[in-house]
């Protein structure tokens, strides 16, 4: 099920909250003569990694005005692959995770579009709810950049291990492109793979009293989303069940 929701800010200021008004606003702003640095947000809730909910974050941006490069780079393709190649967002452990993906900067010249250079190209991993990104390593695929086209260039990059006590665990991905006129594309994808069993929590007890120090956060269908968390401030908006060494409590995070 579609479930797109979008923004659009000029200057830092909101000139559109609904995805319905899009339509208008980018007709208006044209003849318009707007300039400015506009943003468009998107979020889509359409998926989900074994029984956790997922959400898809892209922002773009870029700058409007006379000559102004209004061609934002843009993401053609994402998979995730195990240890024999085979596409899955299920793994046994981080590390067997590879991802691969292609992307370009494609800019329309009368009734052509040509690929320009990118500037930037980063693939970053953390816990899931946690925001804690750190960088994951990437090559270009040059052969399958020469070969196929229409898809930018191609990319691959191997996940890194990381600590956890738990028989499952969701791992957040975000992918950044920047083209040489500054203008760029920021999609996060939450979560974007399982790893572990996923079985839900055997227990929980009542709230009793406030957590002391470190705890894991669990969502609504009993999956873990964050390990080690010392802070509410860690989590993103939503539901949790909090469970520490000798305590448990339920909260939402606005």
């Amino acid at each position: 099920m579609l479930n797109l929701q979008g923004t659009i800010s000029l200057d830092g200021e909101t000139v559109c909250s609904a995805y319905d008004g899009f339509k208008d606003w980018i007709l208006g702003h044209v003849e318009e003569g707007t300039k400015g640095k506009v943003t468009y947000t998107f979020t889509n809730s359409n998926y989900s990694v074994g029984n956790a909910p997922g959400k898809n974050t892209t922002v773009i941006t870029y700058t409007e005005g006379e000559d102004a490069d209004r061609f934002t780079p843009s993401l053609a393709m994402l998979q995730t692959r195990d240890s024999n190649g085979m596409i899955t967002n299920m793994f046994d452990k981080v590390s067997d995770a590879a991802v691969q993906f292609s992307a370009g900067d494609f800019n329309r010249n009368r009734n052509s579009i040509k690929q320009a250079p990118l500037a930037e190209v980063r693939l970053e991993q953390a816990l899931h709810g946690t925001e804690a990104f750190s960088p994951v390593e990437i090559a270009e695929d040059t052969e399958l950049s020469k070969t196929v086209s229409g898809f930018g260039d191609y990319y691959r990059g191997k996940l890194s291990d990381v600590e956890y006590d738990g028989d499952n665990l969701l791992i957040d991905l975000r992918i950044t492109l920047i083209d040489e006129a500054g203008n760029s594309m920021i999609q996060t994808i939450s979560p974007a793979i399982g790893v572990g069993k996923f079985d839900a929590i055997d227990s929980i007890y009542a709230d009793n009293g406030n957590l002391k120090g470190e705890f894991d956060a669990y969502n609504l269908n009993g999956v873990c989303v964050a390990r080690s968390v010392s802070s509410t401030s860690q989590l993103t908006p939503g539901f949790y069940i909090l469970r520490g060494a000798n305590s448990t409590r339920k909260c939402a995070i606005r």
